[in-house]
């Protein structure tokens, strides 16, 4: 499953109106001030982060890509166009996809081949705010769903009762072995960075910026007053609600977690070696779409990784930095992904022709 992302250009028209604004191409309805999208890709429990923000005029004022946080690291993904105004109440044919879209410009129907001719069909829908725009999107496979994001919307002035997304059971809720330090990671992480301090690219974007989390004033704050801010969000900051998106221990460790980020955002004693985390292996197979050697990365439109994530197209660093200038476009790889404390990469390419 490809996650969706927001980003278009060119003079398009939404609901009868001429576009006029970066906010208007974004498919954004009324003074929108900040949108944090996030995207729980629910077989990996993985969580992908992006914030676009705008001024009072609608102008763009910045953005960042979206990444995929995991333990050990996080990748930048690419996402395919969801919202194509020019598309409105269209059944689009591709080469290897149909895709539907509903009377604003918004998909809710796509079917699609891979290179073996298997064909999925997928599902979207969609919650929305007062105001109309989307807060909650879930894409759905046979009945279940297989992504699910989740945006937090900021107006300039009052925000609209109710713009805050809509909250849904998480198909992880009410696990009390889960790891808190990978809760975090995949939840809190690109807000308020892995040691709390908020020195992400997302948090630049914030206004308010993310709370540092490490710093004593957080720190002084009851475990009472970090479960609920967990819990019910905080109003006028931007923070989203995780009360039926985490289970009741999965909060519950989270709070505790984060009274463990001093320790992190602290500089190790010297001569102490940091613990590397366990190395995680993948099968891995898919078709090549680009090769950036500038970047070290290749993307790759990927099948499900079983035990890990579904399909989707994301880049991928190689190990065999060789491969970059071997590489093209079209060709067919099998490889093994490596996850530890350096991120992640693909190893024992194989190239089929």
């Amino acid at each position: 499953m490809k996650p969706l992302h927001l980003v278009l250009a060119g003079a398009l028209v939404l609901a009868g109106a001429q576009i006029s604004t970066d906010r208007d191409r974004a498919g954004l309805i009324g003074p929108v001030k900040t949108v944090v999208i996030e995207d729980v890709i629910l077989a990996g429990r993985q969580q992908g982060t992006a914030v676009m923000t705008f001024d009072a005029s609608g102008r763009k004022l910045g953005e960042t890509p979206v990444m995929v946080y995991f333990d050990g690291g996080h990748a930048v993904l690419q996402h395919d166009p969801q919202f194509d105004p020019q598309a409105k109440g269209k059944r689009v044919v591709e080469r290897q996809s149909v895709k539907v879209y509903d009377a604003r410009g918004y998909l809710i129907e796509r079917a699609e081949s891979d290179a073996q001719g298997r064909r999925r069909e997928y599902q979207v829908a969609y919650e929305r705010d007062p105001v109309g725009n989307w807060v909650k999107r879930t894409v759905s496979a046979a009945g279940q769903p297989v992504e699910v994001s989740y945006r937090t919307i900021v107006y300039h002035g009052v925000a609209p009762t109710g713009s805050t997304a809509a909250a849904s059971p998480n198909p992880s809720a009410g696990n009390p072995g889960a790891d808190a330090r990978l809760i975090y990671q995949q939840n809190c992480a690109a807000c308020h960075g892995p040691d709390g301090k908020a020195g992400t690219e997302i948090a630049a974007l914030l206004d308010p910026r993310p709370s540092d989390l490490a710093a004593p004033a957080a720190q002084g704050r009851s475990d009472d007053e970090i479960y609920a801010a967990i819990t019910h969000g905080l109003t006028g900051r931007g923070m989203p609600a995780y009360g039926q998106r985490l289970g009741d221990a999965e909060r519950r460790e989270l709070a505790a977690y984060v009274r463990q980020l001093p320790k992190a955002a602290a500089p190790p004693a010297a001569g102490a070696a940091a613990p590397a985390p366990d190395e995680q292996r993948y099968t891995f197979a898919g078709q090549v779409v680009s090769v950036d050697p500038a970047r070290r990365q290749v993307m790759i439109a990927h099948e499900e990784i079983q035990g890990f994530m579904g399909a989707m197209t994301m880049a991928f660093p190689l190990k065999d930095e060789r491969l970059y200038q071997v590489l093209k476009a079209g060709d067919r790889l099998r490889a093994t992904l490596v996850i530890d404390g350096d991120g992640w990469r693909l190893d024992e390419v194989i190239v089929d022709k």
